[in-house]
């Protein structure tokens, strides 16, 4: 008697394939049937060629306004700073001032106007106390106590004119100081203002040199681009059917393999 245990194993082989170009194909032959028919639309229809002859003509007229771009052109690059106006301002400024800046008008003694009017002051102090004088019956030359009493009218008539005029002559003076100063600064704030101008005014010249290069070239480079459209539209309609077309290339499908299985199973018998 024995008892044993068996396997059996089993190879199987399997395929398949789907088509859907079956059922596809009628449909696939009338759109390729169309397809046909819409060649002629191919490359430029006649509006666009119209479109394109009428783009033509104006680029073939030139660019407009170009002499215009070009004297705004040359004017910009041809800006020059204006400081050197300023300078000759303010060095004119510093020449008028410059003695009075110094303080060289506050010697008034020596200036004539304030002579005469000195003597003119003096002169009149001096015959009004020779006038009192003699109405008292007394000569004022050689007198002692006359020649004291013009000197002391003299001198409090005509030192509030010192006093006012010094005073006057040194406001100028520190007027002149503080313009002087003043006109320093204003001409290099202006100077460097208009030398900024000039720059920008400059720097402005080259996207107005690139407009007139832009615009004299818009002729040439018009009808080239025109050119390259028209001769791209056919390609562009024939990508557009292809599109379209080369998807249903990738419908159908097939496949294949190999599977295994394998059974186990006991078994009992005797044996004598």
């Amino acid at each position: 008697m024995s008892f044993g245990k068996s396997s059996k194993k089993t190879t199987t082989n399997q395929s398949s394939q789907t088509e859907p170009w079956g059922p596809a194909i009628p449909y696939l032959v009338n759109f390729l049937k169309d397809a046909d028919l819409t060649r002629s639309t191919l490359g430029p229809s006649g509006d666009q060629l119209d479109a394109y002859a009428g783009l033509k003509t104006k680029a073939a007229a030139g660019a407009p306004w170009l002499s215009e771009i070009e004297k705004l052109t040359s004017d910009a690059f041809g800006t020059t700073s204006r400081t050197g106006m300023i300078d000759d301002a303010y060095t004119g400024l510093k020449t008028g001032l410059a003695d009075v800046a110094a303080g060289k008008n506050l010697d008034i003694l020596s200036d004539p106007r304030i002579q005469a009017m000195l003597k003119t002051v003096g002169d009149d102090v001096q015959n009004r106390i020779a006038g009192v004088f003699a109405g008292a019956g007394r000569d004022v030359a050689g007198n002692a106590a006359g020649q004291g009493a013009i000197a002391k009218g003299v001198t409090a008539a005509q030192l509030p004119i010192l006093l006012q005029e010094f005073a006057r002559q040194q406001g100028r003076t520190d007027a002149a100081v503080r313009d002087i100063a003043q006109g320093g600064y204003s001409a290099a704030t202006t100077g460097q203002q208009l030398d900024a101008d000039a720059m920008a005014r400059r720097k402005a010249g080259i996207d107005l040199m690139k407009q007139f290069l832009t615009a004299r070239d818009l002729p040439e480079n018009t009808i080239l681009n025109l050119d390259q459209q028209l001769k791209s539209m056919p390609f562009e309609d024939l990508s557009l059917y292809a599109s379209l077309l080369l998807p249903i290339a990738g419908l159908g499908q097939q496949q294949a393999g190999t599977s295994t299985s394998k059974t186990r199973g006991s078994s009992f018998g005797i044996s004598l």
